[in-house]
């Protein structure tokens, strides 16, 4: 693995986990973007904008990043072929739980006998493994950024 090669910014999070919090407002797709702690409660959620262009306010498609994976032509061919060897490896189950969790038993672990999936009508595959309060984040995986292949199996199938 390459250092560095997958990238997070928790500056919203070191601001919003500060006792006191000094993180005044943020935006975002829900309170985990903000703070991880307890100073959650100490935000309010904002009632959406009304206007013609509301709609743009605050959109977060949750699927598609947009422009996640380009190749130009100033890649050499072997770093180009390199790439969609990755890209392809993305698309399979193991490589999608790499890119979107990152290793097994640091990011997500299998299921154990009696665990349930949210979606009860299926098989449990994965449980993630939430970074620890005393931890660094992981800087292991893309997460949103790496869901090229998610199929609603694997959101059925999280404990």
């Amino acid at each position: 693995m390459i250092p560095g090669f997958y990238t997070k910014c928790r500056c919203f999070i070191q601001l919003g986990n500060e006792d006191p919090n000094i993180l005044g407002a943020g935006t975002g797709a829900h309170l985990q973007l903000l703070t991880d702690n307890d100073n959650q409660y100490d935000f309010d959620a904002l009632a959406p904008l009304e206007g013609p262009n509301a709609q743009y306010a605050s959109y977060t498609h949750p699927i598609e990043q947009g422009a996640t994976f380009a190749l130009t032509s100033k890649a050499s061919s072997a770093a180009q072929v390199k790439s969609i060897q990755v890209l392809d490896y993305m698309f399979t189950e193991e490589g999608s739980f790499r890119a979107f969790f990152g290793e097994e038993g640091e990011g997500w672990e299998k299921p154990e006998e009696g665990d349930n999936a949210i979606n009860e009508d299926v098989e449990p595959i994965y449980r993630e493994i939430p970074v620890g309060e005393d931890e660094n984040l992981r800087n292991d995986n893309w997460a949103a950024s790496a869901q090229y292949f998610h199929p609603v199996e694997f959101r059925d199938g999280i404990m």
